[in-house]
């Protein structure tokens, strides 16, 4: 799998949807410069975890270094052309991503767990088989983004929000029509090189909103119930 070259930070803030022009105002307004980086896109991705939810545990115990699987592809719900098995890892705020490109081609609702299982198989090494046996799929999350780059290309923001999240765990197949609403904020993330030696302190201390722990697949998991 290709790994991200680059260890990057991430600051999250969770929003209410209420202050979205509030939001858009800071972005427009700030020093650095931030400009659209490109369209905004809608995500989809299918969260695996163990039968005793291993990744979710991790998450919630607050442990400082721990990984997550996910499926993620563009667009279309329905239908998955060209998708992304990533391996997302995390150490405090340090984060990287390894990845591998798949192209499958298919109806969404037309995959079988089993199938899927055979779609991540191929794309990982022994150690990461040994590592992530007896996964399946437990949910999907599907949103729009919004990307913005600050104008020296260091600072990346995006905004997420309209989720919808789908249940997995009662299907044979992979569930994209009887839907869960997730929570209806937004969340917006400051992504960054980890090496970035500027001083950030004007950049946080100017957005009117506090930061916050946040995982899309611990909130998503939570809205299904």
């Amino acid at each position: 799998m290709e790994s991200d070259k680059l260890k990057r930070k991430e600051i999250k803030f969770v929003i209410n949807l209420e202050n979205y022009n509030q939001l858009i105002i800071w972005i427009k307004k700030n020093p650095k410069g931030f400009i659209k980086q490109h369209n905004s896109r809608l995500i989809n991705n299918i969260y695996f975890d163990t039968l005793n939810y291993h990744f979710l545990n991790e998450n919630l115990t607050g442990l400082q270094k721990r990984f997550k699987l996910r499926l993620r592809w563009y667009g279309d719900l329905k239908f998955i052309n060209k998708a992304y098995l990533e391996i997302k890892i995390k150490n405090s705020q340090n984060g990287w991503k390894k990845k591998k490109q798949n192209t499958i081609n298919k109806q969404t609702d037309t995959i079988s767990k089993k199938n899927l299982n055979v779609i991540i198989t191929k794309c990982l090494d022994r150690k990461q088989k040994n590592l992530l046996d007896y996964l399946s799929p437990v949910l999907i999350n599907h949103y729009y983004r919004d990307y913005y780059v600050s104008f020296d290309g260091k600072i990346r923001i995006t905004i997420d929000k309209n989720f919808k999240v789908f249940d997995q765990l009662k299907y044979l197949k992979i569930n994209n029509s009887i839907k869960n609403y997730y929570f209806q904020n937004i969340v917006l993330e400051i992504k960054y090189d980890s090496n970035l030696d500027e001083n950030l302190d004007k950049l946080f201390g100017s957005i009117p909103f506090r930061s916050s722990r946040n995982s899309k697949y611990v909130s998503s998991f939570y809205s299904r119930t």
